[in-house]
């Protein structure tokens, strides 16, 4: 081989081996963030939850006022 070919190859190789590092990156922030969404939904569902008790019992204390 000569050795333009040698570089040639070295340098997609590298460039290979940087792409493969940004994917992984990539798929432990994406991993991440649906983490943090998971955890936002779950306190979204609990206050709306708790917002219709609140909403419940003004009405019951309503009906009895």
């Amino acid at each position: 081989m000569n050795k333009r070919a040698i570089d040639k190859d070295n340098y997609s190789c590298k460039r290979c081996k940087e792409q493969e590092e940004e994917l992984k990156q990539a798929k432990v922030k994406i991993t991440t963030l649906k983490r943090r969404l998971a955890k936002k939904d779950e306190e979204l569902e609990e206050l709306k939850r708790t917002s219709k008790m609140g909403r419940d019992k003004k009405m019951v204390t309503d009906m009895y006022m």
